[in-house]
């Protein structure tokens, strides 16, 4: 009898040595839980965060990866260059990425890292969804707005009620609901020295309407493919950046052909889209400033501006980190050019917190503060989904958009 009533005493051991760990694994789970909650900024679920969580710290990030006992993450800062005074000033060195393999989800590393002291606020790498239609064959890429420059000639420049809105569109139209586009053109139609930047799905630098309107950047035509001729930490940047690939802007064409020796002139019945992802930038930065050597009806809304790119759509979404990447390597290269900066991102979304808890609500409003940077953002796109709310703005009134 005594034989098995010690081996009833070592099971009951084991059953509460087991319970007790398991009590103390729930708890810890708990506790991340509980610390995550108090940490996290901007959406609230992982939603499209599958691969990378940021954090903000207040420390050095070596401390935090050695708090990491089996090295699973990785940690990149998300602005490259933020050691000046005024990304100091704003606390945007101390964002970090966080990425690791799939065998982790964002949640779990969310919790982890929300347990340590130095880890202060904690955001999912949220995607940004662009909801657009289906792109127009090459061949039919609208990148013109029609308008004629200061003469007006193209005939359907009354139809354009965006340009000019004198309200005998329709019955349902209200003067004056429009650009302003010819008090605008009154004063200029933008100058070789202002730099409309364009973040979106990429452009066709080749493309007739655009070839003579694109900012070169001199230092890396005249340089060595490959290599950072001009020193500012990006590698081939000609014409903008791909934040996407972390390439140059324009690696999808050479010449009259797309990499995979398909020719421009030769794509029909499916749109530049299909083949590069480029189609939607191009449409738009064409709208905005098409111009060069072409006739003036084609003309876009500023066609003597200097046109950069950015590329941080990857198919019908971005990242928020490379949106804001792309939005500091604007700011800085028009601080490099001393040239005044419009920066335009058409992703007609519903996404994000909107709450302006999150890093890219922050980061977009601290930017549009800064002197000769104008943010545009377009609206539309999901009008049918009801989600965007209309409104006129009159001098002091004040509209409650939530």
């Amino acid at each position: 009898m005594r034989r098995p009533f010690i081996i009833l005493l070592a099971l009951a051991a084991l059953s509460t040595s087991c319970l007790k760990e398991d009590s103390l694994n729930n708890r810890a789970e708990t506790t991340g839980k509980e610390a995550l909650a108090s940490k996290l900024v901007g959406n609230v679920t992982e939603s499209g965060a599958a691969s990378s969580v940021l954090i903000f710290i207040d420390g050095t990030i070596d401390a935090i990866s050695a708090a990491q006992p089996d090295q699973s993450l990785s940690f990149e800062p998300v602005f490259r260059n933020a050691t000046t005074e005024s990304a100091v000033r704003h606390n945007l060195h101390n964002w970090y990425k966080v990425t690791f393999d799939e065998s982790l989800t964002a949640s779990d590393v969310a919790a982890r890292l929300a347990e340590l002291d130095a880890v202060r606020k904690i955001q999912f790498n949220t995607e940004v969804k662009q909801e657009r239609s289906e792109m127009m064959p090459y061949e039919g890429v609208m990148t013109r707005s029609g308008n004629g420059g200061t003469s007006f000639d193209d005939p359907f420049f009354d139809e354009q009620w965006n340009l000019h809105n004198d309200g005998s569109i329709a019955s349902t139209a209200v003067a004056g609901a429009d650009i302003a586009v010819k008090d605008a053109w009154a004063i200029c139609a933008g100058s070789p020295d202002i730099i409309v930047a364009i973040v979106d799905s990429g452009i066709s630098t080749i493309h007739e309407d655009l070839k003579d309107c694109m900012w070169v950047n001199e230092a890396e035509k005249n340089g060595e493919r490959g290599v950072d001729d001009d020193g500012n930490g990006f590698i081939d940047d000609l014409y903008g950046f791909n934040f996407v690939q972390c390439t140059q802007i324009n690696n999808d064409l050479t010449e009259d052909k797309l990499t995979n020796g398909t020719p421009v002139s030769g794509i029909k019945g499916k749109g530049l889209d299909f083949y590069t992802g480029m189609g939607h930038g191009t449409h738009v930065v064409g709208i905005a400033c098409a111009g060069g050597n072409i006739n003036k009806k084609y003309y876009g809304v500023a066609p003597e501006s200097s046109i950069i790119m950015v590329k941080a759509n990857r198919g019908n979404f971005t990242l928020s980190t490379a949106l804001m990447r792309g939005i500091k390597f604007l700011v800085d290269k028009s601080k490099e050019l001393d040239m005044p900066l419009v920066i335009n991102i058409s992703m007609s979304t519903n996404d994000g917190a909107h709450n302006g808890s999150s890093l890219l609500e922050k980061y977009i409003s601290l930017v549009a503060q800064l002197n000769r940077v104008t943010i545009v953002i377009a609206a539309g796109n999901e009008g049918a989904a009801l989600h965007h709310a209309s409104g006129k703005l009159e001098k002091e009134n004040y509209i409650d958009f939530r």
